[in-house]
Order: structure tokens, then C-alpha cells, then sequence
């Protein structure tokens, strides 16, 4: 008799032990992630994201900018544009951050305009990565000042004229097999769209 209590002793200090394994092993994966990254230029960005769910927003310290996120960010993550004193440019997965005085922001159909170094930066980049011509093409295409260029772009994309994008910046690593290729052609469609939308949300 005894030892079957002991064993019964045994099966429920063994199941307490992986309860309170499971409740820390939860606590864990529903705790959120917080810390900062500070870029090799010295710009501080405060990280918070839900590791459950793989959701968050990323913040730069010295401004309002509070942007999305939906992954781990990493230091390397932040490929600078440009760092003078008194413009610093970040391409963060295709999305433009610039401080040019006035603290971080994101370049948009609401500021394209306005901002034309940051854009020139933009343009001398775009065809360097999928994720630039994903995000900013619908930009430049919805811009009352960029939209000619970035016409001439989706012309000779959907052309496949590579080597006429050149001068765009144009990375061959991008057009060089065919799976880069059908995404190539995805994005200039989709972005096509997306500028229409971004300027029927500009003219609202």
C-alpha cells in the first residue's frame, strides 16, 4: 500500500514540476519583448513586440514616429541612406525614415512632395532591394512630382528591359532567375494599384 502512495506522491510532484514549467513556459511566450536599438550613427529606436503574436511597434526617441512592426528588429536592420548634420536617412525594410531637424519621420504621399532629397536618395536606391520598390514605387507613382520617372520604371519593368533600369539603380540580383523575375512583376502591378489608392486617399 505504501508504495503505491508513494508512487501517487511521485506522478503529482512529477505533474506539479511541469505545471509550473507550462504556466512559465506561457508567461514567457505571452510576455512582450521590449529594448532599443541604437543604429551605428547613434539613433535610438524603442522596440515593443508581442512575441505571441508577432506584432509591435517601433519608435524613434527623439520624435512621434511610431510605426508597425511584425518582426524581431535588429541593429542591421537600419541600411543609412545618408548621415549629415542636418539630414540622416534610413531604409528600414523598404520603408524611408529621415530626420532632416525636425526629429524621425516616414516619407509619405503627404510629405513626397516636399521632400526632395530625401527622394533623390530614394530614386538613386529604388531598384536595389524588393522591398524598396515594393514600398516606395506606389509613392513615387502617386507623387505629382515623381510620378513621370516612376512610370518610365513600370514601362520597362513590365518591358523587361533590365539594363535600360540602370540608371535607376537597378540590381541584377533582383532579375538575374526567374522567381525574381515573377516577383518583380508582381510588385510593379501591385504598386500600380497602390498608387491609385494612395491617391484617391491623398485627394480625401
Amino acid at each position: 500500500m505504501s508504495k503505491v502512495v508513494n508512487g501517487a506522491l511521485i506522478v503529482i510532484f512529477i505533474l506539479a514540476l511541469l505545471l509550473v514549467g507550462c504556466t512559465q513556459l506561457v508567461n514567457w511566450a505571452l510576455s512582450p519583448d521590449e529594448y532599443t536599438i541604437t543604429t551605428e550613427q547613434g539613433d535610438k529606436f524603442d522596440v515593443w513586440l508581442d512575441t505571441f503574436l508577432m506584432k509591435g511597434s517601433l519608435k524613434a526617441q527623439n520624435s512621434n514616429l511610431d510605426i508597425y512592426i511584425g518582426y524581431r528588429v535588429k541593429k542591421e536592420d537600419f541600411k543609412c541612406l545618408k548621415h549629415t548634420k542636418k539630414l540622416t536617412v534610413y531604409n528600414f525594410y523598404g520603408t524611408i525614415l529621415f530626420d532632416d531637424g525636425d526629429g524621425f519621420d516616414e516619407l509619405n504621399i503627404d510629405n513626397i512632395d516636399e521632400k526632395n532629397e530625401v527622394v533623390q536618395l530614394v530614386k538613386d536606391n529604388l531598384m536595389s532591394s524588393i522591398s524598396m520598390i515594393s514600398e516606395n514605387l506606389p509613392l513615387l507613382l502617386a507623387s505629382s512630382k515623381y510620378s513621370t520617372e516612376a512610370t518610365n520604371i513600370t514601362v520597362l519593368a513590365r518591358e523587361e528591359k533590365y539594363s535600360e533600369l540602370e540608371k535607376y539603380g537597378l540590381d541584377y540580383e533582383l532579375v538575374k532567375d526567374d522567381s525574381y523575375k515573377r516577383r518583380f512583376k508582381e510588385i510593379i502591378e501591385v504598386s500600380v494599384q497602390d498608387s491609385k489608392k494612395l491617391k484617391k486617399t491623398n485627394k480625401s
